[in-house]
């Protein structure tokens, strides 16, 4: 009884533990303190075998929970894996080639962390390209590397150090031939020549360049005199765009372009045939034509001088109907030969009809043009020429032929010029 009463006194007090010796004289691995650093593991050192991590060591930027609270101090972390912290002065953890071990590079970025970005990084222009990209002008989003070159502009888009000058025989195709104005060359159509261009996959061609001026008037022509091809012909601008193109027009399934050049340049004749696969001789010649005053806008090719007027013209069933007005009006046209700086007036006089008169350049384009400026249903048109050449004055009627108002019958006109 008396030790049964005793056995449980004593089992309602907890069992005392000491740190410290082992009854068999030895000491609890985790009592241990191997780095020296006054701390044991069941003292809450994480690394024994580290004496700079203890719970009395002070967080320092190594990437390790110095102080053994269970996590590092801010900023040590990588997460760009560059082997750089925040905390070691890295400027963009999201960024492995910016770090401050990097050397600068043409990239835009602070890539060695100074707070310095090189002014020739900076891309002002916003075209994707540096000054150390090569931009040559990061003031202007159309000039850098990747621009295109327009040649003879007298600026370098393209940053190559130069304003590329095309070359007659080297602009649009590879066939180097050069033309004159005026020119006769013979030529060949064979399987050895370039195939596709602009008459497409198995058209054999040759590709010919000549240098002209604006304004002038061109006739090209291409002739097959043993009838081996049906020629074919087209002209190309500047940028290698088909301007024109011809089959049959110089008879005998010759082709034949005539065409007043737009603008100074290089333009690409390319020779070729109306069918796939053809070969044989032919001539190819060039040459300038000066039309003659009544032949430059292919109406009705009368002409006057200034001081001339002239009763006895009239609007009818003859007259053609495609002129600048449209094709429900007739009309009358009369070129002249002008000087620049002069003054020149057109009336245009009818009882029959409200008349309308235009006035136009060497190019057939429109000038100027007039409705009632003459008063009451009179065309008056008063224009100083800004050069010298070949105008064309059109009479025609205010009203359309369908309209339901008067649009034929007798007019008069006038041609007054004042140097």
């Amino acid at each position: 009884m008396a030790e049964s009463s005793q056995s449980s006194i004593r089992g309602a007090f907890p069992r005392i533990v000491q740190y410290g010796p082992l009854r068999d004289g030895s000491i609890g691995a985790n009592e241990l303190d191997g780095d020296g650093d006054g701390y044991t593991e069941c003292d809450g050192d994480c690394d024994p075998n580290d004496p700079n991590t203890n719970p009395g060591a002070g967080e320092i930027c190594d990437g390790i929970d110095n102080n053994c609270n269970g996590g590092t101090g801010a900023n040590e972390y990588d997460l760009d894996g560059d082997g750089w912290m925040p905390c070691e002065g890295d400027c963009d953890d999201n960024e492995a080639a910016a770090n401050p071990g990097e050397v600068e590079a043409c990239d835009g970025l602070d890539n060695d962390c100074d707070g310095i970005t090189p002014a020739d990084e900076v891309d002002a222009d916003g075209d994707g390209y540096h000054v150390c990209d090569g931009d040559c002008d990061d003031g202007d989003v159309d000039i850098n590397p990747g621009a295109t070159e327009i040649p003879g502009d007298g600026i370098d888009q393209d940053c190559d150090g130069q304003d590329y000058i095309v070359v007659v025989g080297d602009n649009c195709y590879g066939d180097a031939n050069v033309a004159t104005i005026p020119d006769v060359l013979n030529f060949n159509l064979t399987s050895g020549d370039e195939s596709g261009g602009p008459a497409g996959v198995g058209y054999y061609f040759d590709d010919i360049e000549f240098e002209a001026t604006t304004g002038m008037m061109l006739l090209i022509e291409m002739t097959d005199s043993v009838y081996d091809l049906d020629p074919y012909l087209f002209l190309l601008d500047e940028n290698c765009d088909v301007l024109d193109r011809d089959d049959n027009s110089g008879g005998n399934d010759d082709a034949e372009l005539i065409f007043t050049v737009p603008a100074d340049g290089i333009y690409t004749i390319i020779a070729t045939s109306a069918n796939a696969g053809e070969e044989g001789a032919y001539e190819l010649s060039i040459s300038e034509v000066v039309p003659a005053v009544g032949e430059y806008c292919e109406y009705d090719s009368w002409s006057a001088t200034c001081g001339d007027s002239s009763s006895a013209y009239g609007l009818n069933n003859q007259d053609d109907t495609d002129g600048p007005r449209g094709t429900d009006h007739y009309y009358d046209d009369v070129e002249f030969e002008g000087t620049a700086g002069e003054l020149v007036e057109v009336l245009m006089e009818s009882t029959n009809f409200d008349t309308y008169a235009y006035l136009l350049d060497e190019n057939c384009d429109v000038l100027d043009e007039d409705d009632n400026g003459g008063g009451g249903t009179d065309a008056l048109i008063s224009v100083t020429l800004p050069a010298d050449g070949v105008y064309t004055m059109v009479f025609t009627s205010y009203y359309s032929l369908s309209d339901g108002q008067p649009a034929t019958g007798a007019y008069d006109w006038s041609l007054d010029c004042t140097p």
